[in-house]
């Protein structure tokens, strides 16, 4: 399994969460030069990726499924491919951070994992009057082309909040 950033090269940190599909089990596994080898039994798999700069200013999303048939099978999350998560808030002084979603691949109307999104924003250090953002999106059928979505004070989400990149089956 390789993990490309935004321009290409190897990611300085990458992270995969995988799921059995078929059987609900479990587990995850990370690595900071770029790659890892997984080794799974036969079965289809739900694979939640993230990629991570040095510092964490920015990190790149990803949900894959993938059907393991007892060959070797290579495996790029290409963060070539990600888009801004772009996201609004009603703050104007609030401190963003860098989010992107690699997009589920359009071919892929059965896409069987879902994915959760939760960052966490703050105010200054300075506000007025302190406050913060915990930002959750869930999609349950791979990341949608324009992964966007708008947080206000006044109407909370109302979809169910998970693990940070649980994969769904």
């Amino acid at each position: 399994m390789k993990f490309d950033w935004l321009d290409g090269k190897p990611a300085a940190y990458g992270a995969v969460m995988w799921t059995n599909l078929n059987t609900g089990e479990s587990d995850g596994m990370d690595t900071e030069n770029g790659k890892l080898t997984l080794k799974l039994p036969p079965g289809e798999y739900g694979f939640a990726t993230q990629m991570a700069t040095d510092n964490g200013d920015a990190k790149v999303y990803g949900v894959d499924d993938l059907a393991v048939k007892g060959e070797t099978a290579k495996f790029t999350v290409d963060g070539r491919r990600a888009k801004p998560m772009k996201y609004n808030v009603d703050a104007t002084d609030v401190e963003k951070r860098k989010l992107y979603g690699i997009p589920s691949k359009a071919e892929r109307q059965g896409h069987k994992s879902g994915f959760a999104l939760k960052a966490e924003l703050t105010g200054p250090a300075n506000a007025a009057k302190p406050y913060s953002y915990s930002l959750v999106d869930f999609v349950d059928k791979g990341i949608p082309a324009d992964p966007s979505f708008t947080t206000r004070n006044d109407s909370p989400p109302d979809r169910p909040a998970r693990s940070p990149g649980s994969v769904a089956p």
